[in-house]
């Protein structure tokens, strides 16, 4: 069990890892490489390409309760720390491609903006004591005449972690401040126009959650994270977040460890912003902070809660052996954080508003040499919507203000797939029309699901059913097949959409028989490629990344051009 539990803690380590250097070089670099062969997968370029959707933007007031803290005075200027040299998790990847392209965007227009104040990369520390032991250290804001945290002593007692079988729901991911975000440009300065938060999963704290997720299931570790909302209500976003673990821990028994993963805001009076910031193997990563409670004072009904210490201490000490200065003390403080819900409970700070996802490393963006011809995923499913929304009706068949939907989702797990159930809905909500989900289902991309599962919301919804949603093709068809055989005509009662412009769907829709698809133009994107490649070899100067629309499928386009 020895060796389990030191890989297991191996492991969450090196997810933590990856999100710090995801948070502050994603733009140069997707990734850090992972233990054993089983995981190298994971940090190809090819999968980061398709993962990594993330480039966080906000700027946070200097505030705040909870866990942000605004600071009077200076602090020290940190010296850089390098990570180890033999570390196994150097493998650096590719650069996302819509991050890059957010990046310019941002490059071409930050010179005209209005600076607010600057970043820093200095030390913070923020009051309390500090206690250290070896590389490890707390900063407690406990007295130690109540408490005074024995590092030594509880690293011996261990964590309190019994882990039969990692493959089942084990770690529980989820963000009390889910719209937190990032800096866009690591300029030195920020700027007024830097949004202050994002309701997009694809660009708050959802997309850092994410990758701790997917860096965790490869290691073989059953997870669940949640993307909810919590913070639409800001100052109960913990109660919020406080019912959906309690929820996820009443479904699933076998979770022993919850992460509540946010970004902190250090903020001095002057208007900078405090960006503490590693070197490992020479690229900047955001240092990170865990977030531990006590029952002390104000806080109540928290008795396991030097358990959760014991817990956050193995965590730092993995994360130290590897990359030494990676991450901040602990913060150990009268607060609870629903860290009383279970004895292996943190809450993890990523980096604060100031750092950014490209933390000055030298990469794609820099290199004249290399590009990226292809699509963004994203408008797949915002032209699903966009067919609806011209629609004569919209979509509203029933005409009672509200377009009533079913939605059967590829993959959960694959970023096309998350992105066009995302934005089909954000198109229309966009439009300024309502929309309602009836159901949201999985159909893993086969026909057979897409006929299963639309006939079973037809069963149980009837002709509330307005609108089919489908990720594929493959899929739609399944959905015609389950609408016809239910008796319902599309295009007078009910309409369906799918992605990929197959022959048989394309001639579906040109009979009437299926509502539009999406085309992944892989000709235009050939013959971008070839022409790009031509102006490179006649020393032309080329960009970094050129995109090529998808195309919009509907009857009128199909009847044109098929």
């Amino acid at each position: 069990m020895k060796k389990e539990r030191a890989a297991f803690f191996c492991n969450i380590a090196a997810a933590v890892l990856v999100t710090a250097v995801l948070v502050s070089a994603a733009p140069r670099i997707s990734a850090v490489g992972a233990v054993g062969q089983r995981v190298a997968a994971v940090f190809s370029p090819t999968y980061f390409s398709s993962k990594i959707n993330t480039e966080f933007s906000t700027i946070k007031s200097a505030q705040t309760t909870h866990t942000k803290t605004t600071a009077t005075r200076e602090a020290q200027a940190m010296h850089p720390i390098s990570g180890k040299d033999s570390d196994p998790y150097a493998h650096i990847t590719e650069t996302p491609a819509d991050v890059a392209k957010l990046m310019q965007q941002e490059k071409k227009v930050i010179g005209s903006q209005k600076q607010v104040g600057k970043t820093s990369e200095e030390s913070y520390q923020g009051g309390g004591t500090i206690l250290s032991f070896g590389s490890l250290a707390i900063q407690s804001k406990i007295p130690v005449s109540f408490y005074r945290p024995d590092i030594e002593a509880l690293l011996k007692q261990k964590a309190a972690l019994s882990v039969p079988n990692a493959a089942k729901p084990t770690v529980l991911i989820y963000h009390s401040h889910t719209t937190e975000g990032y800096t866009l440009l690591d300029a030195g300065y920020y700027t007024k126009s830097t949004d202050l938060r994002s309701d997009s999963s694809t660009q708050n704290m959802v997309r850092v959650g994410d990758e701790l997720c997917a860096y965790l299931e490869k290691c073989g570790i059953g997870v669940v994270h949640d993307r909810t909302t919590h913070d639409k209500d800001y100052s109960g976003a913990y109660d919020h977040s406080r019912k959906t673990v309690a929820r996820y821990l009443e479904k699933y028994p076998s979770i022993e460890i919850t992460i509540d993963v946010h970004r902190d805001d250090i903020t001095y009076d002057n208007k900078t912003k405090v960006k503490p910031t590693a070197k490992i193997k020479g690229k900047k990563a955001a240092r990170m902070m865990i977030i531990a409670g006590c029952e002390y004072n104000r806080v109540k009904n928290f008795p396991d809660w030097e358990y959760n210490l014991r817990f956050d201490l193995a965590v730092q000490q993995q994360v130290e052996k590897q990359y030494p200065g990676l991450m901040r003390p602990i913060l150990f403080s009268e607060r609870k954080y629903n860290m009383d819900m279970t004895r292996n409970s943190f809450l993890l700070e990523v980096g604060t508003d100031g750092n950014t996802l490209d933390e000055a490393y030298e990469g794609i963006l820099d290199n004249p040499g290399v590009c990226y011809v292809g699509a963004d995923a994203r408008q797949s499913g915002t032209f699903q919507g966009e067919i609806v929304a011209a629609l004569d009706d919209h979509g509203d068949i029933n005409g009672d203000g509200v377009i009533n939907y079913i939605m059967i989702e590829g993959d959960p797990e694959n970023i096309d797939a998350q992105y066009r159930t995302e934005f089909s809905i954000k198109a229309l909500e966009d439009a300024g029309y309502k929309v309602n989900c009836l159901d949201d289902q999985v159909g893993n991309w086969q026909q057979a699901k897409g006929q299963e599962l639309t006939a079973n919301a037809l069963t149980a919804h009837g002709y509330d059913v307005e609108v089919v949603f489908c990720n594929n093709d493959g899929m739609a068809l399944g959905a015609v097949a389950a609408i016809e055989a239910a008796g319902r005509i599309v295009g007078e009662d009910i309409y369906v959409l799918g992605v990929d412009a197959l022959e048989e769907a394309v001639q579906l829709i040109k009979s009437g028989e299926m509502t539009g698809t999406v085309l992944n133009d892989h000709i235009g994107q050939s013959h971008k490629a070839v022409e790009v490649a031509i102006a490179a070899l006649n020393g032309e100067e080329i960009d970094n990344y050129y995109w090529v629309d998808y195309v919009k499928v509907d009857k009128a386009y199909a009847e044109a051009n098929y």
